[in-house]
């Protein structure tokens, strides 16, 4: 008898979690997962460096994901996103060290300093290769390229959008603040009022009350 659908997620689930504790823990400085825990980790940190820190941040979003503790993700988007983050992250660091060719690395990893061990090889060799060819302004350029193809093929997001929204606030702002030295339109039953007021405040002098009115015909002939 096969496994269900709810079954099979719930599995993956498990699997997910239970992996992405075991990286985690293999990847801190002490012993807590055995002989096999101390290679795992040491390799990882080795090839990707500070980007092996979200392999297991990966696996555990997943299972929980599968689990439908975060119903609003797509676990395919997340896994892709964050798997492109391993290398990126460590690629943006390796540029910023300023590491650009081989000769930046001393021959053995036990001699590497700090901020060459946080890039580890595989990001650190995919640098040195890309500025050997376009320079350490290329290098930027293809993080940058690589960065946004990323998070606009999985979460639709880049960097132009928020200058975008930028200038649109900044537009509605400037629209605001001229429409605050422009009178407001009338309306067609309000225009002639305006109008009017100053011919009858010219008209109506202060300090003389208007002519009374003639007497009526009953009144001449009682005098």
């Amino acid at each position: 008898m096969g496994l269900t659908p709810d079954r099979r997620r719930e599995l993956v689930a498990i699997l997910s979690l239970a992996a992405g504790v075991f990286l985690g823990l293999s990847l801190l400085p002490i012993s807590l997962t055995g002989p096999l825990g101390r290679v795992v980790g040491s390799l990882l940190w080795k090839a990707l460096g500070l980007g092996s820190l979200l392999l297991p941040a990966l696996l555990l979003i997943v299972g929980a994901i599968r689990f439908g503790w975060l119903s609003g993700l797509d676990a395919r988007r997340i896994a892709i996103l964050m798997g492109g983050l391993v290398l990126l992250v460590p690629f943006g660091i390796a540029v910023a060290v300023g590491l650009e060719t081989i000769s930046d690395l001393p021959p053995s990893y036990e001699q590497w300093a700090a901020r060459h061990r946080v890039v580890g090889l595989v990001p650190a060799f995919l640098v040195v290769t890309i500025a050997g060819w376009v320079g350490t302004a290329g290098t930027v350029i293809v993080g940058l390229l690589g960065l946004s193809a990323l998070t606009i093929s999985t979460v639709g997001w880049h960097p132009r959008k928020t200058l975008r929204r930028s200038e649109s606030e900044a537009v509605r702002e400037r629209r605001a603040y001229q429409a605050s030295f422009v009178e407001p339109e009338l309306s067609p039953g309000e225009a002639p009022a305006r109008l009017k007021a100053p011919l009858l405040a010219r008209k109506k002098k202060p300090g003389k009350s208007p002519p009374p009115p003639p007497p009526a015909a009953g009144d001449e002939q009682a005098f």
